[in-house]
């Protein structure tokens, strides 16, 4: 199998890393840009990345700020959604466009990362992105969640920016959710939760109207029995697209991933069930 880890300098000083999966393929490949869950590291998309390749495709997991091979950690450095998505996924993705400017792209996004791709794709959109796939990927507003679920999610999300001010960073190794977060993210994050609205922490870009123009295909994977991103939640992320973006949403069981405790994370270990699905949806 192809890999290739390629540098990536950021415009704001810092710098990162890509891995890039299979080449040049067929005129029928796309590239797919992987977009990680809040504290996973890129790596943990390898055999997604590999799964993707083997179809004939090119696929680069990648680290968003303060995890995996960036250049930078909290507490030592703060960082919120502006941030991520200005500097980080903006310059990953041109990036990837440069080296492939005549391939279809799609981004790729799990969890956090499907949510902060759509804002990228709202404040951005290239026009060599021709989709997205949100894959256990939602709105983490709290009316998502059904009955009492609803008020722990609210509670959860609001104590986790209550640690972080209070401390300057988010131990989330210590509590058992996430990594070691900027401040300012899970901020971004809790406020989304209660608002229900994205309103990034020192941005005046208004990326709830964005969101509303967005008009571009979009995969939606959820996963049965997932409690950190059911259904409703998902819906309640793509419902803030243009009315007439093609939308497919497949819930996934786990007979069709082949995985019997399927759950929000582990898809991506044996993706082979989500990777059949996105060949049928990709466009022929």
């Amino acid at each position: 199998m192809y890999t290739q880890l390629i540098d990536i300098e950021l415009q704001d000083g810092a710098s990162t890393k890509i891995t890039q999966f299979g080449e040049a393929g067929t005129e029928n490949s796309s590239v797919f840009i992987c977009l990680s869950a809040m504290g996973v590291a890129g790596s943990y998309y390898k055999n997604l990345g590999e799964h993707l390749a083997a179809k004939g495709h090119i696929a680069f997991t990648t680290d968003y700020r303060g995890i995996g091979h960036s250049s930078l950690r909290p507490p030592k450095a703060d960082f919120g959604y502006k941030e991520i998505i200005e500097y980080d996924y903006k310059g990953i993705i041109e990036a990837v466009i440069n080296r492939f400017p005549a391939t279809p792209i799609y981004l790729l996004g799990h969890s956090l990362g499907g949510q902060l791709g759509s804002l990228y794709l709202g404040r951005y959109l290239p026009k060599q992105v021709h989709g997205i796939i949100l894959i256990a990927s939602c709105s983490v507003y709290y009316r998502g969640w059904p009955g009492f679920m609803a008020y722990a999610t609210l509670f959860g999300t609001q104590m986790a920016a209550l640690i972080s001010s209070g401390l300057g960073y988010f131990p989330g190794k210590k509590v058992g959710f996430g990594g070691t977060e900027a401040k300012t993210v899970m901020r971004d994050w809790s406020r989304q939760a209660r608002t229900g609205s994205y309103i990034v922490e020192r941005s005046d870009f208004d990326y709830e109207e964005a969101l509303s123009q967005l008009n571009i295909p979009v995969l939606a994977i959820s996963i049965q029995g997932d409690n950190f991103a059911p259904r409703k939640a998902m819906m309640n992320l793509y419902q803030k697209y243009h009315t007439s973006a093609p939308i497919h949403h497949h819930h996934l069981s786990p007979e069709e991933a082949g995985i019997p405790k399927l759950n929000h994370f582990n898809w991506a270990r044996q993706p082979s069930g989500v990777v059949k699905m996105v060949q049928s949806w990709l466009p022929n």
